[in-house]
């Protein structure tokens, strides 16, 4: 995370249980401890890409500007890789406890995946 200057940037990537993906909609909060949420944005879906069941991605300019489903079968069954990235998303005043007080938490369709945040650049 980073929220000097106003950035309001955040990257997240991580391995995740889904099993599969099927159009689900999927939530993306930052929490901290005094700030519930900092930031949220639900997509009612993730677009498919490139060969069918392999690869999802929203993409936008500002805000939650990337959400990455990929699906590592055969190399990983039922792990998927995700990738979270936001610009100008949040505010320092808003996103102002440390980094082990903070936390991703990713929804798709009924599965909920938290992460703690491990790096935050004040």
């Amino acid at each position: 995370m980073k929220t000097k200057g106003e950035k309001g940037q955040l990257g997240a990537k991580m391995l995740i249980p889904l099993g599969a993906y099927n159009g689900e909609h999927v939530n993306v909060r930052l929490d901290d401890g005094d700030t519930q949420p900092i930031a949220e944005r639900t997509l009612p879906e993730v677009a498919p890409r490139a060969a069918p069941g392999k690869l999802w991605k929203f993409k936008s300019k500002s805000g939650l500007t990337q959400v990455q489903l990929k699906n590592l079968d055969p190399k990983q069954p039922g792990m998927f890789q995700l990738v979270v990235q936001s610009k100008k998303w949040f505010t320092a005043a808003a996103a102002n406890e440390t980094a082990a007080n903070t936390r991703l938490t990713v929804t798709i369709g009924s599965q909920c995946f938290m992460h703690p945040a491990t790096k935050k650049t004040d």
